[in-house]
């Protein structure tokens, strides 16, 4: 199983760091576009891979959620 973790607050002004597994991280300008990324990279994961992805979402209330590559709850 693979993790994508999208953080709620940038790393530094204006970038959103995601980290893909412990393979790298990649920053974006928005978090929709972290958001973005993290669910296509799912996809791509899945499809290419074989693997099981998880998108860990940190929330405005410092909560981490998990969801699926189609943006689904996994709870």
């Amino acid at each position: 199983m693979l993790i994508i973790d999208v953080p709620f607050a940038p790393t530094r002004p204006g970038a959103w760091s995601v980290a893909v597994g412990r393979r790298r991280n990649l920053d974006f300008a928005t978090r929709q576009s972290a958001v973005e990324f993290a669910a296509a990279e799912a996809e791509r994961l899945k499809r290419t891979e074989r693997t099981n992805v998880v998108i860990n979402i940190e929330g405005a209330d410092g909560v981490w959620r998990a969801f699926r590559n189609t943006l689904e709850s996994v709870v």
